[in-house]
């Protein structure tokens, strides 16, 4: 993992996020660049982006400021750090940047509403998990960065594309020597198929033997209960991890996928793969 974003809309929700990602990457290497997204409250197609100076330089100047209190911090002042304003869509500015600087991961906050008119923070949170293929790691506003040593790894035992989609997950894991815990909620009357006892094999044979790694199963009716009952028995978890799986249309607008759910629910990162 070489880099990272982290979208800022300057609320403490969104700092508290950007500290967490300082920490994280400080240590290993990781360059972080933040990115802010601004839309001006009059436009047209005739007009240049340049001709918007006044939200521009406003935008330019508090990310300046940031950059600067970043680096007199001593705990950052080797990590590699550059800033972005991109006048857009939150979303498609994001992608954009991601193409650009091919970063590895997204940090971000669940909600936020800044103090620049136009900004937006909140909800994208689910729009970059639903939008971008790039793993999202999410923070709750009360989550602070502590040693990751103990991952869950929300599991439905549904069969993987491949294996490359727990690759984030275990360059994290590897950072940091954690041990990942593989859990699978399921129906308690429900008997387990071959086919998920494969896909359990397989997938703990992706870790490979270099993560420490192991297995627990929850019996629950609801699935987001039942992770939600794992967590609150277990405290000492550091970071969850679940495969952002895309639902049908009504199913999404029923009650969302648990990944979506769990972003808004949950006190400890939220780390969004992708197959």
């Amino acid at each position: 993992m070489k880099k990272i974003i982290v979208p800022t809309d300057f609320s403490k929700t969104a700092d508290n996020a950007l500290e967490y990602a300082l920490l994280f990457a400080s240590h290993h290497g990781i360059e972080v660049i933040i990115h802010h997204a601004f839309e001006t409250s009059y436009s047209h197609p005739s007009i240049p982006v340049k001709s918007y100076p006044m939200a521009n330089d406003e935008v330019r100047t508090r990310l300046k400021e940031l950059q600067l209190s970043i680096q007199s911090d001593p705990r950052f002042s080797s990590l590699l750090l550059q800033t972005h304003a991109m006048l857009g869509g939150f979303v498609d500015t994001l992608s954009e940047l991601v193409k650009k600087t091919h970063a590895d991961m997204v940090v971000m906050g669940t909600k936020g509403a800044g103090p620049v008119k136009g900004t937006l923070l909140g909800s994208n949170a689910v729009d970059v998990i639903n939008h971008l293929s790039l793993p999202t790691l999410i923070i709750p506003k009360e989550a602070k960065f502590k040693p990751i040593d103990k991952i869950m790894f929300a599991t439905d035992h549904h069969m993987m594309k491949k294996p490359d989609a727990l690759i984030p997950l275990k360059e994290v894991a590897k950072m940091f020597h954690a041990e990942v815990t593989l859990v699978n909620v399921r129906d308690r009357h429900q008997k387990t198929t071959l086919v998920e006892l494969h896909e359990h094999d397989r997938e703990s044979t992706w870790l490979g033997e270099d993560i420490p790694h192991s297995s627990e199963a929850v019996l629950d009716d609801d699935v987001l209960h039942g992770l939600q009952t794992y967590i609150e028995n277990h405290q000492e978890l550091s970071m969850i991890a679940m495969v952002a799986r895309q639902h049908n249309i009504v199913e999404r607008m029923w009650n969302g996928g648990n990944t979506r759910r769990m972003a808004f629910y949950s006190t400890i990162p939220l780390l969004a793969l992708h197959e």
